[in-house]
């Protein structure tokens, strides 16, 4: 499986993010490609460091891509290794993102289980609130799309990625996903009950400022989430 990243210049963020990714379960099976803003040498370095994938790549601009064009081009990057490697499915994470040690399975779980549903845009390693029934084995079909750490098909990507908001005229990629792909549409993503993914960026984030950080943080997040017996998926939430 590919995860993609962005990375722009908060080490800080950076190195505690990948320290939670060191502590997934079969993340040494995963491969991870970086895209690296130019100007921060050290966030580079942590990205050359990070060993504990299956394999590593970088990808370093040469001038700043931004914040919308930057998942575009990173998640455009993974789904060519994916093709290389035979898979067709890409995760996106960001510098700021720690997650729960079994994301790689839960989200492994949901690309295998609704790969042939045409429905679901995406699946995501987020839930904001915790939904009924409230457990870690829950996956529900939502009306949201939530973008902390989230991944798609190649045949969704082929529809959704010349879509793709560069410029801010939908108010940002994640809002024209939720907007239009999921508002309008009538898309579905597949969202953990209880989120397996948490914002950690405070400061010097392009949208949340420090006063709005604590509203946004995601109830009921954990690091450490034991293996599940089972996911399973119930109907929209």
């Amino acid at each position: 499986m590919i995860i993609a990243f962005t990375v722009n210049n908060r080490p800080q963020y950076l190195r505690e993010t990948l320290e939670s990714w060191r502590e997934v379960r079969a993340v040494e099976q995963a491969s991870a490609l970086f895209l690296c803003e130019p100007g921060c040498p050290e966030a580079v370095q942590l990205c050359e460091q990070a060993d504990f994938f299956g394999w590593h790549g970088q990808l370093l601009c040469t001038e700043r891509a931004g914040v919308l064009r930057a998942a575009w081009l990173a998640l455009s990057a993974g789904f060519a290794a994916a093709a290389g490697q035979g898979e067709d499915f890409t995760i996106l994470a960001e510098e700021d993102m720690v997650v729960s040690t079994d994301v790689l399975e839960l989200l492994s779980w949901s690309a295998e289980t609704y790969r042939g549903n045409g429905q679901i845009l995406a699946a995501t390693a987020c839930q904001a609130d915790p939904q009924p029934p409230r457990d870690f084995a829950t996956v529900l079909q939502v009306p949201l799309f939530q973008g902390w750490v989230w991944g798609t098909w190649a045949d969704r990507w082929a529809k959704i990625g010349p879509d793709w908001d560069t410029d801010y005229r939908h108010k940002g990629w994640d809002h024209r996903l939720n907007d239009y792909w999921v508002g309008q549409l009538g898309f579905r993503v597949a969202a953990p009950a209880v989120s397996r993914a948490q914002h950690i960026g405070r400061e010097g984030g392009t949208h949340c400022t420090p006063q709005m950080f604590e509203s946004l943080l995601a109830k009921g997040f954990q690091r450490e989430v034991p293996p599940q017996n089972g996911y399973r998926c119930l109907p929209q939430g």
